[in-house]
């Protein structure tokens, strides 16, 4: 019988997720910081700089607008802030049942995020989902080609031994317009999260999920929608442990110099 789910038509072969706001409900803890960094170094509260923002950009893109020239101090005392802050984040409701289900599927899932590999490996842990997923990178540390480029789902996907993969056949889950344009740009599948976003982001959402081109976008609400879809049950997945096939790498500890959503 087919099912009603339109997610499931989508059965990825590989699932590339985005980290803050996708994984980890962090919206309020980022908003926090940025708008203290704001008061400090421009004068003004971050909601007030709302028309500064562009959001086909990631945070880290967007931080010259906002800051000037003290934008890569700012980014780098916004990493730190957050890093210090992973305690008041979560993660969201069904994320770990999810990760166990593809893991029983032999679904490999890779966590790309364009902030810094500290923040990434720090959160992963700390939230005790490290070994679920296959394998994470910083897009600005570790691949140097930052979201929503379409190089950056290439060299993931070469070094990880997926490049004969069909692109319709990787699933990029996000919160955001960026990870739309990840995934398009890419030719991959989006996948879009809708629990916590951006105001600013919300109307970009809702006008490409209307669109079938380049390629069908899929939203949804609850990870057990995933879970359910892509041949799944929450019960059974509670049991599984992950695949390993490609350990993800910790950058020495360094200033950050870069990376955003």
């Amino acid at each position: 019988m087919k099912s009603s789910n339109p997610l499931a038509a989508v059965q990825p072969q590989v699932v590339i997720m985005d980290l803050a706001g996708t994984i980890i409900d962090s919206l309020a803890v980022d908003m926090q910081t940025i708008d203290v960094l704001s008061r400090k170094y421009v004068g003004i509260g971050y909601s007030d700089l709302g028309g500064r923002r562009d959001p086909s950009k990631s945070t880290r893109a967007n931080f010259p607008s906002i800051f000037g020239e003290k934008a890569p101090q700012a980014y780098a005392e916004y990493i730190e802030q957050l890093i210090g802050n992973i305690g008041k984040t979560s993660l969201f409701q069904g994320v770990r049942s999810f990760l166990k289900s593809r893991a029983a599927h032999d679904t490999p899932v890779y966590v790309v995020s364009n902030r810094p590999a500290d923040y990434i490996h720090t959160a992963l842990s700390a939230k005790k989902i490290d070994t679920l997923v296959t394998g994470a990178f910083s897009a600005f540390d570790d691949l140097k080609a930052e979201k929503p480029s379409a190089k950056a789902v290439e060299i993931i996907l070469a070094r990880t031994g997926h490049k004969n993969i069909p692109r319709d056949k990787v699933a990029i889950i996000g919160d955001s317009h960026v990870d739309i344009l990840f995934a398009d740009n890419a030719g991959c599948t989006p996948v879009i999260y809708t629990k916590n976003q951006l105001e600013a982001d919300k109307p970009l959402i809702a006008e490409r999920l209307e669109r079938t081109k380049p390629q069908v976008a899929y939203a949804f609400s609850e990870y057990r929608q995933l879970v359910t879809a892509w041949n799944g049950s929450p019960t059974a997945a509670e049991g599984a442990s992950a695949v390993r096939h490609f350990r993800p790498r910790r950058q020495p500890d360094r200033k950050p110099a870069g990376a955003g959503s």
